[in-house]
This record gives structure tokens, C-alpha cells and sequence, in this order.
């Protein structure tokens, strides 16, 4: 009996959560090999801003004292001691804790006694990232460094807009509308691969159009199951129960909702897009299928009576015979023969040809 070969598995796409069945409400689980994040310490008001790296958060108590708005940003979300240290000085509840430690998390918002709680998602990698608004602070955690928010700090830093002077929930709407916003040029980029794949489709040049439009189709999928609950977070911030956010900031919010509102839109429309697509390039083969039907029944259609001329002369009768053909003792019967045939092979292609067959 013939051995079977072992096949090869292909590479898992899907990331793996951190997820531990059955314990406890609030459990972290320690990562020892994790390295250290790197936390930045923000704090300013109207009159200035100070910006610190205290990856031991021995100046958060002063910042707290000396700023009106303190915002800690975190950049790994594996580093549990630091997470730990901010939890306890700021009384992050323990759920929320550990929904910023586990990955995956589906965009949400959260209220709790001392702080809300919003989960974030960001199209590049699938990101997610964890912010905290309580009374003057804003705690960010993400998976790991390098995110959209480089707009957002130079604002801080120059003094631009109306950011050092408001509370610290404008501060997290400007977090939550740059992550939203961050949607915009990776949908700029689809469309563009869109609209490519559509002229080489007409163009006949699509021989690889279902690899590309199934591999847009799975970003835009992934993009629409991250991206449509960020608008339930906007309207739970909007509620007017929500706590930690002023008036003020509101009509921003209701800017920042249009804006995610805006991504799911163009979502929507580019997998519509993207099946239609699909649809033009299976169009498109049936067409080239029927056009070489078409050559190969025309070509058949003209063979046919030449190739029953030519069985009917390829017999072998006795040509002294009455009841032969006459043509075999002919000096032109077979000049005759093929002439016959070639009038034959023409006029059908004139027939063909005024029925518009070709």
C-alpha cells in the first residue's frame, strides 16, 4: 500500500487571541518575555504643554498637579507591569484592563464609575487600540508602536486649533476621529486598484482579475467588520448620559460620526463595486467563449457540405459502371469538383457575413 505524503499546511492568516476559557472576570495573563513599552507623558493646558518618556511613571503625580490634561499613551500592549501601574493610579476598572491587554476586541464604548472605555480598530494590521477619558486624563494602550496619531501630538505641541484649550474628552475625540480618518487613504488606495482592475478587464488584460478583485474583497470584508461599530461608539459618546463629555465637544463628535459614517459608505460601495467587477470579468470570458463558438461553428458550417462532397468522391466505385458518378472519366471533373466546392465555401461566407454572423 502507497504511503501518503504529508501535506504541506498553509500559513495561518488570522491572528490568535489571547483568550483564556474560564478565568476570572478582570484576569491578565503575564507575558515574561514581553519588552518594556515605551510611555509617553503628555501633559498642557491654554498656556503650555510638556511632553515626557516616564516609563516608570515617576512624574504623573506632578503632571496631575501641574496641567489641567494628562494624556499617557502606552505603545505595547503586552507590557502588563506598566499597564498594571497606570491602571492603579488612574482606577481603570479591571474589565476594561484586561479588554486592552486581549486582542480583538470589537470597537466599543464603556462607561464605568471612574472613566469610559473605547476600543479602537485601525485598518493597517488590524490594530487595536485601548482609550481611557476620565476626569483630565486620556490613557491610550496599543499593540505595539507606530500609529495615526503624529497629527494629534503636533497639535498638542504648537498650540494649533482649540485642543490645549479644551478638556480632555476633546482630546479623546481627536484620538477617536483620527483613527476613523485613518480609513480615508486605504480606501483612496482600493479605489485606485478598483478602477485599474475595471480598465484591464475591458481591456482584455484581466487574466489575474480574480485573485486581485477576492484579495480586495477580503480587505474591504475585514475593513467592514472592524469598521461599522466604531459608529455605535459615536453615538454612545453623543448620548447625552454619557459621562466625562462636555457639550462643547459634541458638535465635534456629531463631525466625527458623519466621518465613520462616510467610511462604511464607501466600504459598502467598493464591494459592490468590487462584485460587479467580478461579474464583468466572468461577462467578459463568456463573450470571448462565445466569439471562438462562433469562428468554430461558422468554420463547421462551411465544412460540412465540402466534407460530404469529398465522401461522396472519395468512393471507390467501378467507373464503367451506369449508375456511377460520370465525373471519374471526365478530362475536368475534379477541377470541376473543387470549383464546385470553393462556390460552395464562398457563398457561405457571403451568407454568413449579410446575416452579420461575423
Amino acid at each position: 500500500m502507497a504511503k501518503l505524503k504529508p501535506t504541506r499546511k498553509r500559513p495561518r492568516k488570522r491572528k490568535r487571541y489571547s483568550i483564556h476559557p474560564g478565568a476570572a472576570p478582570g484576569f491578565i495573563a503575564e507575558n515574561p518575555n514581553a519588552e518594556r513599552a515605551r510611555v509617553r507623558l503628555v501633559g498642557y493646558d491654554e498656556n503650555g504643554f510638556e511632553e515626557v518618556d516616564d516609563p516608570e511613571f515617576k512624574s504623573v503625580a506632578n503632571f496631575r498637579s501641574k496641567w489641567s490634561n494628562v494624556w499617557i499613551d502606552i505603545s505595547s500592549c503586552d507590557d502588563t507591569i506598566s499597564i498594571r501601574k497606570v491602571a492603579e493610579i488612574f482606577h481603570l476598572h479591571p474589565l476594561s484592563v484586561e479588554d486592552a491587554v486581549n486582542r480583538g476586541q470589537r470597537p466599543k464604548c464603556d462607561r464605568y464609575k471612574d472613566h469610559l472605555y473605547v476600543v479602537l480598530r485601525l485598518p493597517a494590521d488590524d490594530e487595536q487600540i485601548s482609550v481611557f477619558l476620565g476626569a483630565g486624563f486620556v490613557v491610550t494602550i496599543q499593540e505595539r508602536e507606530g500609529d495615526c496619531f503624529d497629527p494629534v501630538r503636533e497639535r498638542v505641541r504648537d498650540g494649533r486649533g482649540r485642543i490645549r484649550g479644551c478638556g480632555s474628552d476633546y482630546l479623546a475625540y481627536a484620538l477617536i476621529d483620527s483613527a476613523i480618518d485613518s480609513h480615508f487613504p486605504l480606501l483612496e488606495q482600493i479605489g485606485d486598484q478598483l478602477e485599474d482592475l475595471e480598465d484591464e478587464i475591458i481591456g482584455g488584460r484581466g487574466s489575474d482579475a480574480p485573485r486581485k478583485i477576492q484579495s480586495i474583497r477580503g480587505r474591504l470584508r475585514n475593513m467592514g467588520r472592524t469598521h461599522y461599530p466604531h459608529s455605535d461608539v459615536v453615538r454612545t459618546l453623543l448620548h447625552p448620559e454619557t459621562p466625562y463629555v462636555a457639550e462643547e465637544t459634541r458638535p465635534f463628535l456629531r463631525d466625527c460620526l458623519d466621518h465613520a459614517v462616510r467610511v462604511a459608505d464607501q466600504i459598502d460601495n467598493y464591494r459592490d463595486e468590487s462584485s460587479d467587477l467580478m461579474h464583468l470579468h466572468m461577462a467578459s470570458i463568456s463573450n470571448k467563449m462565445n466569439e471562438v463558438m462562433k469562428v468554430l461553428t461558422i468554420m463547421a458550417a462551411i465544412f460540412i457540405p465540402l466534407s460530404f462532397i469529398a465522401g461522396v468522391y472519395g468512393m471507390n466505385f467501378e467507373a464503367d459502371v451506369p449508375w456511377n458518378m460520370p465525373e471519374l472519366q471526365w478530362k475536368w471533373g475534379y477541377p470541376a469538383v473543387l470549383g464546385g466546392m470553393l462556390a460552395i465555401a464562398l457563398t457561405l461566407l457571403a451568407i454568413f457575413k449579410r446575416r452579420g454572423w461575423f
